[in-house]
């Protein structure tokens, strides 16, 4: 059984994975647990001002026992029930070390142009 690499320690005790892999078969895709979050997408309404604590996020679920064309984007009060709050809390802060508590910068046309254009890219 696979679980998420977290620096040569485990992230879930065996009892938050045996939990967490009985609600799988209940309320999981096809029955299968969490196995790993991959990412997270913002889905806050860009055009007003938000706060931190106030942004909303879609996880990208890798599913255990599934291809990664079955992947997921799923919300936090969904992996809550489906006991992943642990791994949600891994990858924001994993986010916010890897950023260094700089802001992602969008990922827009303008955006991937200019960074282009330097490199004499169109």
């Amino acid at each position: 059984e696979e679980t998420p690499i977290v620096r040569g320690e485990k992230l879930l005790s065996a009892k938050e994975e045996e939990e967490m892999q009985k609600v799988g078969v209940r309320h999981g895709k096809r029955g299968k647990a969490v196995e790993a979050l991959i990412n997270r997408i913002e889905i806050t309404d860009k055009t007003e001002k938000t706060k931190e604590k106030d942004r909303e996020f879609l996880y990208e679920v890798k599913w255990k026992d599934l291809s990664p064309a079955e992947n997921t984007f799923e919300s936090v009060s969904r992996l809550k029930q489906l006991k992943a709050l642990k791994l949600v809390e891994d990858l924001n802060a994993r986010i916010w070390a890897a950023w260094a508590g700089c802001p992602q910068r969008p990922l827009t046309d303008r955006e991937v142009l200019q960074h282009m254009d330097p490199f004499g890219l169109d």
